[in-house]
């Protein structure tokens, strides 16, 4: 178990940054491969970008993706070539752009993990307000075989999508919970949401399955 500082195994680092949209329907083939085949991987090309891990959740209209990438630190997200890869995109990233909906991005501190195992489905859940006691001690018991907390940083825009509360909006803290199975997964989300220091404070609270891991 890893308390705080640098993650090892499944996550790695000691920041991640989170991003989730959606994706007119109309473009999602094309969306899946130039997301898979090109931008993840340009972005691991970053000073202090160290893997990658890509989401889905909901069909059709309804489909919403997620995409984590750990850190060295957060200064990663403030370096010079990363800057320059926003600021200049290539001519399939800009063209995908217009197709993307409802952009969200957070950067987050590592505040410990516990567990292994990459499992097929993660419970996302952040809130504000206090963290609760024994959350990394929920690894283990099934269906849930890996933990990480965050705590978010502040970050500026991206230059291309209009601010948004994890861009640097009140503090918050994530749960990111590796499962084995879905609904069961979803109930453990729910149990965490109805604790003293999270409920009333949920900003949002999803299950996603793992498209590729890089």
């Amino acid at each position: 178990m890893t308390s705080a500082g640098v993650a090892q195994g499944v996550w790695r680092g000691g920041a991640f940054l989170a991003v989730a949209n959606g994706v007119n329907p109309a473009s999602l083939r094309e969306y899946e491969a130039w997301h898979s085949f090109e931008h993840v991987p340009e972005r691991l090309t970053m000073p202090g970008f160290l893997a990658g891990k890509r989401y889905v959740a909901g069909r059709g209209a309804a489909t919403r993706y997620l995409t984590i990438y750990d850190l060295d630190d957060s200064s990663a997200v403030e370096s010079t070539a990363y800057k320059h890869l926003l600021a200049h995109p290539t001519p399939a990233s800009l063209a995908m752009r217009p197709a993307m909906t409802d952009f969200r991005r957070g950067l987050y501190r590592h505040g410990g993990q516990s567990g292994s195992g990459l499992a097929r489905h993660l419970g996302w859940l952040t809130w504000r307000g206090a963290l609760p006691d024994g959350l990394l001690g929920l690894a283990g018991r099934d269906p849930i075989v890996s933990v990480r907390l965050g705590t978010s940083i502040a970050m500026a825009p991206h230059p291309a999508f209009p601010a948004n509360p994890g861009d640097g909006g009140e503090a918050h803290h994530i749960a990111l919970l590796g499962g084995t199975e879905r609904r069961a997964l979803d109930r453990a989300l729910k149990r965490i949401a109805r604790a003293p220091e999270v409920v009333g404070n949920v900003i949002e609270q999803s299950v996603f399955d793992l498209i590729l891991a890089y």
